[in-house]
């Protein structure tokens, strides 16, 4: 039979041993959480400033596209070099809504020109905003983000005559934009 002494002792060094253990498990989860949520707070930010750039420079393009009938390649390079980032880094819906809010402002152009009265009357009635889609797939990508954080959601592989594209070191002579028919 075992004295109790030894009983004794090896219930003290199973416990510090299960101490040990829980101590080691416990600071491994906290560590692996920190570490998971700082990363999901650096991509949302990543993801943030994409969208904030994205749409400052389409809406610069949208404006341009409404007060002229031409528009100049080299203006898109910005936006198409933006647009290739989202492709990269962000789901298929707001890859999507982007392509759809260029392809807007492209066919824009062709369209008679609006006067700044005409723009402002139409503003809360018939408005169309090429970026409304963009900015509320944007705002449902970044709250799905900072809930269930998770990595980013990596954009699904497009077919080459899917959606207008360009090289992400952009030069004019890089990118292929659709031109829209001329209405008559």
């Amino acid at each position: 039979m075992l004295d109790s002494q030894y009983v004794s002792t090896l219930a003290a060094l199973g416990g510090t041993l299960v101490g040990a253990i829980t101590s080691i498990v416990s600071t491994w989860f906290a560590t692996y959480r920190q570490s998971r949520d700082q990363r999901v707070q650096r991509e949302r930010s990543e993801l943030k400033s994409i969208y904030e750039q994205f749409i400052r420079e389409a809406s610069i393009l949208y404006l341009d596209a409404v007060e002229h009938n031409s528009g100049e390649i080299a203006k898109f390079s910005d936006l198409y070099a933006t647009l290739n980032r989202i492709r990269v880094l962000s789901s298929s819906r707001v890859v999507k809504a982007a392509e759809e809010a260029v392809r807007a402002i492209v066919e824009r152009y062709p369209k008679k020109n609006k006067s700044f009265s005409e723009i402002t009357s139409t503003f809360g009635t018939d408005f169309q905003d090429p970026l409304r889609l963009f900015s509320e797939a944007c705002h449902r990508e970044l709250a799905g983000l900072e809930n269930s954080g998770r990595q980013f959601v990596w954009a699904q592989s497009r077919r080459p005559n899917e959606s207008v594209s360009a090289i992400s070191s952009v030069s004019a002579a890089h990118i292929r934009i659709p031109v829209p028919r001329q209405q008559p």
